[in-house]
């Protein structure tokens, strides 16, 4: 956590060398682009903000152990658990949320260097090939990973009553799909690494913040800007899911449209953290973010735990919508001078921030490894409940140990701040 001097002299960002994260993220996130580049003199001095890795990292260990519980329990009806088992774990029902999360952390680190001037300080294609260098190296990485685990092992290639079903078979048209970032779109969603259509989602969404939403921000202003971006996200979904043409309304469902409101919101959320327009400090420094921001967390937590898995998927909307709300709220409370609680202390411990910096490895590669691990156990005759215990301890840290490696050998490469490939430290 940065002193309170640090933050207390809100810094001008500048676009031109600072790391933009992604999120990640997802889970796609640039794992150092917390770190903010400042020129409050003509000497530059970098500060970094650790909860925003702490964030990504939490966020990524909540999706593996989310898909650890639904390898056990993707078919509920055929799984035999205690019934203290299932309502202790429910909590793990709510993957969702951490993409979410993932959203807003992009559009929010994205916007960080441009607050003041609102533009790109080197332009569109500049700041498309930073994305690019970022995001899409790892990315093929992993896709060649899963495909190699696919074809090596036989276990990954049968029907295994597990939530990796929906990862094969993979046929050429996948694979086609997945190198071209539209497999959220043209098809096969979920095949090879099932967590990965989220990847192709983000990219998306990294052309819409100069495209739309800057354009938007400079000509009409930031709530006009925010209020389109909702509308234009969630009212195609709702209105054609009134009207018989369930086809269109299952796709806009399935590429999760709605997510664009929530990289909006990042993007407000960014704004409002560090803009020095007097209204906008005004209401940065009046309203009680952090307050706001657990209540809102205490409410969804309140409408979900009672939920089935069914109940939870008919209404995703409403509450990722809650959960970009708390979110946002706590972005730009964890940006004012001398904050300081339980959550943000989590978010800054020293475990929490280094497991943030490689979680888009952790996201990208850990899918196919759990499974390989958790369908070994399945053929080898272990219970459910076994499955479960062993899913959820000795297969997260494997899992961790392994997304280390690949980020050593692979994502560090492909940041775009150099020093930020020594900033890993050794395990």
């Amino acid at each position: 956590m940065m002193s309170d001097q640090s933050q207390s002299k809100a810094p001008q960002i500048v676009e031109s060398t600072s790391p933009e994260p992604n999120v990640r993220d997802a889970y796609t996130s640039d794992a150092n682009a917390s770190t903010l580049e400042t020129a409050p003199t003509e000497q530059k001095a970098s500060i970094r903000l650790h909860h925003l890795d702490g964030m990504r990292g939490l966020a990524a260990l909540y999706v593996l152990l989310h898909h650890a519980y639904l390898q056990v329990t993707w078919e509920p009806e055929k799984i035999q658990l205690p019934a203290w088992v299932w309502a202790s774990s429910q909590w793990l029902e709510w993957g969702n949320f951490a993409v979410v999360v993932f959203i807003i952390l992009s559009g929010y680190c994205l916007t960080l260097p441009i607050v003041q001037s609102r533009q790109l300080k080197r332009g569109f294609w500049h700041y498309i090939k930073r994305r690019a260098k970022r995001m899409i190296p790892p990315y093929y990485a992993a896709l060649v990973v899963s495909l190699i685990l696919i074809a090596l092992l036989p276990i990954l290639r049968q029907h295994s009553g597990t939530i990796w079903d929906a990862a094969v078979p993979v046929k050429l048209g996948h694979i086609v799909t997945h190198a071209l970032l539209l497999h959220n779109i043209l098809g096969g969603i979920a095949r090879i690494d099932y967590p990965l259509w989220t990847i192709s989602t983000e990219w998306q969404l990294y052309f819409a913040l100069p495209l739309v939403l800057l354009p938007l921000w400079r000509r009409f202003g930031l709530k006009v800007m925010l209020g389109v971006a909702i509308v234009a996200g969630y009212l195609p979904v709702i209105l054609t899911g009134h009207l018989p043409i369930e086809a269109i309304h299952h796709k806009l469902a399935e590429v999760k449209l709605w997510y664009f409101s929530h990289f909006a919101f990042g993007v407000t959320a960014a704004v409002i953290s560090r803009s020095q327009d007097p209204k906008i400090v005004t209401l940065r420094s009046r309203l009680p973010w952090g307050w706001m921001s657990a209540g809102i967390s205490s409410l969804i937590i309140a409408i979900c735990l009672p939920q089935s898995r069914d109940a939870l998927a008919a209404s995703e909307m409403s509450t990722d919508f809650l959960v970009s709300l708390a979110a946002f709220s706590f972005l730009i409370y964890a940006s004012q001078p001398r904050s300081n609680s339980v959550a943000l202390n989590i978010l800054n411990h020293p475990w929490i921030f280094k497991l943030g910096i490689f979680s888009y490895s952790l996201y990208l590669i850990h899918a196919p490894f759990l499974a390989a691990f958790d369908v070994s156990l399945l053929t080898a005759g272990f219970s459910p409940i076994q499955r479960l215990v062993l899913d959820l301890t000795i297969a997260p840290v494997l899992i961790i140990a392994i997304a280390y490696g690949f980020y050593w050998l692979v994502e560090r490469h492909f940041l775009n701040n150099p020093a930020d490939k020594k900033s890993m430290p050794t395990a």
